[in-house]
């Protein structure tokens, strides 16, 4: 059953990285400056089954687990919502996030606590590495032929995104002191 799930997992996210280069990369910067809502590229992940990752086949899902979600969601967010651009601490917010998937797919008792770790490093991690790039960049960083700054702001949604990051930061605190999180 692992094995098959492997496979269709693998299947969806060879088709999650095509619809993510050739539909949403290429229109991403159309949608941020009309502001607009990505449609074509919502469809195109929908007819890619991507849609339904962790939801069961016996329901008209994938039945993926948490790990799928985190690399099929890195893969759309590095088409249209950057997380960062400086490799060693993007690496290591994603090695939080996909170490946090493993744990939630593993039904480890310890996840809950990892994924509001995760959640909290890689929000806090994008605005960051993306801050940097725009200074690497200079006043060329806000031109409309550069995309930092659609990058940055949408690094910034993260840790505005419920729950916010004092939400979990809180939650983290109680659970290393012993304390019951909600």
């Amino acid at each position: 059953m692992a094995e098959v799930l492997a496979r269709d997992s693998a299947a969806v996210l060879a088709a999650v990285r095509e619809v993510a280069r050739d539909r949403i990369a290429p229109a991403a910067a159309e949608v941020d400056r009309d502001a607009r809502f990505p449609e074509d590229g919502l469809q195109a992940l929908s007819d890619a089954g991507a849609l339904g990752l962790l939801i069961p086949p016996e329901h008209g899902g994938a039945g993926a687990g948490l790990s799928t979600l985190a690399e099929a969601c890195e893969t759309i967010a590095g088409a249209c919502a950057s997380t960062g651009m400086v490799d060693l601490e993007t690496r290591s917010a994603r090695a939080l996030v996909r170490r946090a998937a493993r744990l939630g797919d593993a039904g480890d008792e310890s996840a809950l606590v990892v994924v509001m770790e995760a959640k909290v490093g890689a929000t806090d991690t994008g605005p960051r590495v993306t801050q940097q790039a725009l200074e690497v960049c200079g006043g060329q960083g806000y031109t409309p032929g550069l995309p930092i700054e659609r990058h940055l702001r949408d690094a910034r949604a993260g840790a505005v995104m419920a729950p916010t990051n004092a939400v979990p930061r809180t939650w983290i605190g109680k659970a290393l002191a012993g304390l019951p999180v909600p």
